[in-house]
């Protein structure tokens, strides 16, 4: 089976992503679970960063790439993750939720383990960008999501707005503290709006969408 977590090393929108939690995660110390963990590149930068009481978990945890810690099996679809409830204070989910049939139950779950006053830090695919709005127009689709013929694991199944996981956070009992966007390429070129129009920031011109929430 091939790699579902290969496209991780590859995608350059990653680094971006990375560093914005990062910048998030900066001095609020606690207990961290990193969701859809992948190879382990943002564990392992969580851990340099100085936290001490990380964890990881993943649907394929055999792929996870971080020494001296294990990853433990999830599958986010359905399962329930294997910790107690209101057992951490970050959680972390970055560019996993698109891969989900069930956002909500992921949601629901992430709720579960979190404290009270706990936050999670979730980032997918802006399906609201200018690149988005303009593959919806012209070709019906969401440029983020997987195409009819393909058949791989690590592909885009599920596209979820800003006024999707707004609604959900509702519903579960979360409450919204900071959105970020990052930067965004312009369709069909391999540059960014912001190199050549560093004023255009925003919704439509971002490729990524971070949301930070809190359990209330």
């Amino acid at each position: 089976m091939k790699d579902p977590n290969i496209f991780e090393s590859a995608h350059s929108g990653y680094q971006e992503i990375y560093t914005e939690v990062l910048k998030l995660t900066k001095g609020y110390s606690g207990r961290y679970l990193d969701l859809g963990a992948g190879q382990g590149k943002l564990t392992e930068r969580l851990i340099e960063q100085g936290h001490r009481d990380v964890y990881a978990c993943d649907k394929h945890p055999e792929y996870f790439r971080v020494n001296g810690l294990s990853c433990q099996h999830c599958d986010l679809n359905y399962e329930a993750l294997p910790f107690a409830d209101n057992f951490f204070d970050v959680v972390t989910c970055t560019e996993v939720i698109e891969h989900i049939e069930n956002p909500r139950h992921l949601l629901r779950e992430i709720h579960r383990v979190l404290k009270t006053k706990g936050r999670v830090i979730i980032s997918t695919p802006n399906s609201l960008s200018l690149r988005g709005r303009l593959s919806f127009l012209f070709r019906g689709y969401s440029s983020y999501l997987k195409k009819l013929e393909c058949e791989e694991e690590s592909a885009h199944i599920t596209m979820i707005t800003r006024v999707d996981l707004l609604r959900i956070f509702r519903e579960l009992g979360f409450g919204l503290v900071r959105i970020i966007y990052t930067h965004g390429a312009i369709p069909k070129l391999s540059i960014s709006w912001q190199t050549v129009f560093p004023f255009l920031k925003g919704e439509l011109f971002s490729d990524t969408i971070i949301l930070i929430a809190e359990k209330l």
